[in-house]
């Protein structure tokens, strides 16, 4: 994360990078600058409705750091705060398939640094960090006759539709 953060700088850069870049920006700056909630982008594609765009994170958890952070530090805290979660459910998952505390760590750690990610999020496809909860969401999947973890699958389904996660909702 902190190589990302040296390499990238406060410029927005080419690829999805400047796409997702231009939304917490814009998020941003509509809090601070003109006092309100961002709601609609007029600079993005000649013209666009937030609450219609399934990308938009207006309504996530999330977006209280691209309110409080600048770029890219908003953004790298989003991808940072889906990795310790899923390092959290990722870890949880493997003790309860039965896997020892040593073999699970290192799961955890291989999984965190899995090419899916790296090259997903060089990319610039923040989206894809919602891909991290998998780990989290299949155990509430075995563990579903527990009623706390329907609350938990729910509530990881509801991330993903607020959070502008589309892609990864429909993959979970």
């Amino acid at each position: 994360m902190i190589a990302l953060l040296e390499m990238f700088g406060d410029q927005v850069v080419v690829r999805d990078w400047g796409y997702f870049y231009g939304k917490s920006l814009f998020n941003h700056d509509v809090f601070w600058h003109f006092g309100s909630y961002p709601l609609h982008d007029p600079y993005m594609f000649g013209g666009q409705d937030l609450l219609a765009n399934p990308q938009a994170n207006v309504l996530s958890p999330f977006v209280l750091f691209d309110l409080f952070f600048r770029i890219p530090y908003s953004v790298v805290l989003r991808v940072a705060a889906y990795m310790v979660c899923g390092a959290f459910g990722a870890y949880k998952w493997f003790k309860y398939n039965g896997a020892s505390s040593l073999a699970s760590y290192f799961s955890v750690f291989v999984f965190l640094h899995c090419t899916f990610f790296s090259l997903h999020l060089a990319e610039g496809h923040i989206t894809f960090a919602a891909f991290y909860l998998f780990p989290l969401a299949l155990l509430s999947i075995q563990r579903f006759t527990d009623n706390r973890f329907k609350l938990i699958f729910f509530a990881i389904q509801a991330l993903l539709i607020l959070d502008g996660a589309i892609y990864v909702f429909v993959f979970q």
